[in-house]
């Protein structure tokens, strides 16, 4: 199907046409073919008639190959204009009952059956359940069951910490399709487009270097600029950290596939530095950025390279909540923070 798909219409259509000349000849429909003027039919066959004297003959002797060849390429063709793929897509959901949907190019390239998550209901007092995390795994594993191999998409309004355990249960392993929903179209989802943004790039700044800790509080903003005012806040003032900012921030800056993948990667690198500098056991992991970046952050997690990780949500000025995607017994949690620190103690 990959090689019919590549050959373009402009090639297709000829061939069709001098097949069809051809099996005309063989039936004795030369006439025909000859008041033909649509699609300079008539003056193909002339030229044809031209450079091969001997297609007269050839083509009585061979007819039923030539048909079956038109026919063969005829399907061809007609599938290249017609079939899809399917797509089978996850929605998930967790600060809305949902209402997105996908834009039109999206459904004109696939066939798509999307599996709706929708998480909404899944908090208390702020706090996400632990059956939330268990919802996520198992509906992923799901997919993953049904589909093995086939196409599988990502999108949707969630929490980063939630969007960042389903990239972690993807894996990295195949393509995902991603969409992210921009914002002057802000109820409907595109796929990530082909292609880089090769200027973009992280400024990196560590802090509290002198600290004697094996925990590291990394921050990673491409919208909106995380502060250490807020980190220490949230975390005290007694861990290593290490602020990642996006040189050129804006919600909609990472909406290509080369620059989420080269972006993960460069975080992930600065994140895998400072942990093996410091000897590093527990990475506290906050994220302002889209969902599709996050969801990319977390598909590049691993549970064999990394240490602990806790990726954190972000409200009304703190960090309330995370989650342990990849703890020492292997089991999620949610980490709840239950009190603010003083940024000076």
């Amino acid at each position: 199907m990959k090689i019919i798909k590549a050959i373009p219409n402009w090639i297709y259509a000829p061939v069709l046409i001098i097949l069809v000349i051809v099996d005309a000849i063989g039936i004795g429909a030369e006439e025909i073919v000859k008041k033909i003027k649509f699609a300079q039919v008539s003056e193909s066959y002339e030229t044809l008639m031209g450079l091969f004297p001997l297609l007269r003959s050839a083509s009585e002797k061979y007819l039923m190959l030539f048909i079956v060849l038109t026919l063969i390429v005829l399907a061809a063709f007609l599938l290249k204009l017609f079939y899809k793929e399917q797509l089978y897509v996850l929605e998930h959901f967790s600060f809305t009952e949902g209402g997105c949907g996908l834009g039109v190019q999206t459904k004109k390239n696939y066939w798509v059956k999307t599996d709706t998550l929708n998480q909404a209901a899944s908090f208390e007092d702020g706090i996400p359940s632990a059956q939330a995390l268990v919802d996520i795994d198992e509906k992923i594993k799901s997919i993953q069951h049904k589909i093995g191999k086939g196409n599988i998409g990502y999108y949707g309004v969630s929490h980063i910490p939630f969007a960042f355990l389903a990239g972690y249960d993807f894996g990295d392993q195949s393509k995902i399709h991603v969409f992210h929903r921009k914002r002057h179209n802000g109820e409907v989802f595109e796929e990530l487009s082909e292609g880089a943004d090769y200027d973009l790039r992280f400024d990196v700044e560590e802090k509290q270097k002198t600290r004697r800790s094996n925990e590291l509080i990394v921050a990673v903003s491409t919208s909106i600029e995380i502060t250490e005012e807020e980190i220490k806040g949230s975390f005290g003032n007694d861990k290593h950290i290490v602020i990642l900012r996006l040189n050129n921030q804006g919600y909609d800056q990472l909406d290509k596939y080369e620059s989420v993948e080269r972006a993960s990667n460069e975080a992930w690198a600065s994140i895998r530095k400072y942990s093996k500098q410091y000897a590093i056991r527990k990475i506290h992991l906050l994220i302002a950025s889209s969902v599709g970046f996050a969801f990319y952050m977390g598909r590049k997690c691993s549970a064999q390279i990394d240490p602990q990780v806790i990726v954190y949500h972000y409200q009304s000025g703190q960090y309330r909540w995370g989650i342990s995607v990849n703890g020492e017994d292997h089991a999620k949690h949610i980490i709840e923070i239950k009190e603010s620190h003083d940024e000076d103690a």
